[in-house]
């Protein structure tokens, strides 16, 4: 069951400049996602004969994204509004540069939180703890994404209340950059050179695990040294330099 606002403001490229602005808020719900997005959620049946019980956000549900992106073409350079007339080297020096950006923006997807402390369920599935708090309220021991006092040993022969994914994710917030120059070679030929800078900010986008199918993650089973707390992030700043040649 999927439901979401989408929306969009868009500029078409004009005057040298284009933007283009998308939102979309969103709530998915299913009872098994299967979306192995890496970061191994957790979710699983906890008793196959009721399948039901395991209705609630999928793994991939984001309720909150935004993405900002623009081109701006620089004003300077022969035809432009600063230094028109300028002719030879000195337009292939100042004419041709143009800037880009793209700004993204999410809430984090969600996590099942499992229990490792013991078997307690005359269960065919996996062991879940019993909740008690807000999961997603403050953080009741330093360093750690989620209140991890919100969840205790169910008492034995039962399943443990906690539904699945009940745990928000850490958030994205990335913004990747662009300075590009045009030097015209001949009427049907030009050269481009490019500088990128991925997460220019360099801000740390931490996740409970790191990404790929081979890597497990503990950070969300109660009983581990590790539950409750970040232990990978996504790429730091990276910057790529590239030229190309366009016959």
């Amino acid at each position: 069951s999927y439901n979401s606002l989408q929306t969009k403001v868009q500029k078409n490229f004009s005057h040298g400049f284009s933007f283009l602005a998308t939102y979309t808020w969103a709530h998915s719900l299913d009872n098994a996602s299967s979306a192995n997005l890496g970061a191994q959620n957790g979710g699983d049946f906890r008793y196959f004969q009721d399948r039901g019980i395991e209705y609630a956000n999928s793994d991939f549900d984001v309720r909150n994204r935004a993405v900002i992106s623009g081109v701006w073409q620089l004003p300077f350079g022969r035809g432009r509004a600063y230094a028109s007339s300028v002719n030879g080297a000195m337009n292939q020096l100042v004419g041709g540069w143009q800037v880009a950006g793209i700004a993204s923006f999410s809430n984090g997807n969600w996590f099942t939180i499992t229990d490792s402390n013991g078997n307690f369920a005359n269960s065919d599935g996996q062991q879940r703890p019993n909740e008690i708090a807000n999961p997603n309220g403050a953080p009741c021991q330093a360093n750690t994404f989620f209140n991890t006092c919100a969840f205790v040993d169910p008492p034995l022969g039962s399943f443990g209340n906690t539904g699945r994914n009940t745990v928000a994710g850490p958030g994205l917030y990335n913004i990747d950059f662009s300075v590009f120059k045009e030097f015209r070679t001949s009427e049907r030929t030009h050269l481009e050179f490019r500088s990128e800078f991925f997460n220019i900010l360099n801000h740390a986008n931490f996740l409970p695990a790191q990404t790929g199918p081979q890597f497990g993650i503990n950070t969300t089973s109660l009983g581990v040294p590790e539950f409750g707390f970040l232990t990978a992030a996504r790429p730091p700043r990276e910057i790529q330099f590239a030229l190309k040649f366009f016959f």
